[in-house]
């Protein structure tokens, strides 16, 4: 199902499709904090009902983890632009660079709107409980950084520990980065989940791979 609708994305002829119809008006105001997946979705949704959305974005531009956080190679970041100018093209307005609490109040939202949506997504990374944890390098903030172009301060050769898919994508662009090994540790069993073993051992390069590896202490 999933390259059924990717290559319906990719193929089809974008100006043959029909651009959706708004219902009428409802004079209702609806803030949306957040313009990532979900809320960039609702805000589609809202405003083909009918009201007047407005999206609140902490960072420079919206499209949340897809746009930020996901490797080049696996998701370009002309995909999700071109989904959002499509949402923005509808006449939702997003306001960037504004934090709740810092650039804006909530209660200055809720009293302008008739309804607001938080959805702000699970941005808080779960830190390692052993001693030394503050010497590792956050994966996330790498991938942000590697998409804005700008580079980690890895060395040669790169340990992760964390097993599943975004383990993958760092073990990918730490390579594209100029590690020359790539190192994997994690609690996990080599099941189900692992990737096809050709995605595997290039985005490991000439690292090793440990299962069932519990971490005691980073130094």
């Amino acid at each position: 199902m999933r390259a059924l609708e990717r290559a319906a994305f990719d193929l089809a002829e974008r100006k043959k499709v029909p651009r959706p119809k708004c219902r009428k008006k409802t004079g209702k105001k609806v803030a949306v904090v957040g313009a990532g997946p979900a809320g960039m979705t609702a805000a589609y949704f809202l405003n083909l009902f009918g009201h007047d959305v407005t999206v609140f974005e902490a960072l420079p531009i919206p499209g949340g983890m897809p746009r930020i956080g996901i490797p080049d190679y696996r998701l370009p970041k002309e995909v999700p632009d071109r989904e959002i100018k499509d949402i923005l093209s509808l006449g939702v307005k997003i306001m960037p660079n504004t934090r709740i609490g810092v650039d804006i109040s909530f209660p200055e939202i809720r009293k302008n709107h008739d309804a607001c949506l938080v959805a702000t997504g699970a941005w808080k990374e779960k830190k390692l409980n052993i001693p030394g944890r503050e010497l590792a390098t956050s994966g996330l903030d790498m991938l942000i950084q590697a998409k804005e172009g700008r580079k980690s301060a890895l060395g040669k050769r790169v340990l992760i520990l964390g097993g599943g898919g975004v383990a993958f994508d760092y073990a990918g662009t730490a390579r594209r980065l100029g590690a020359e090994e790539v190192h994997i540790a994690c609690l996990e069993p080599r099941t189900g989940w692992w990737p096809p073993k050709r995605t595997f051992n290039r985005e490991r390069g000439g690292g090793s791979l440990s299962t069932t590896a519990r971490p005691s202490s980073v130094s």
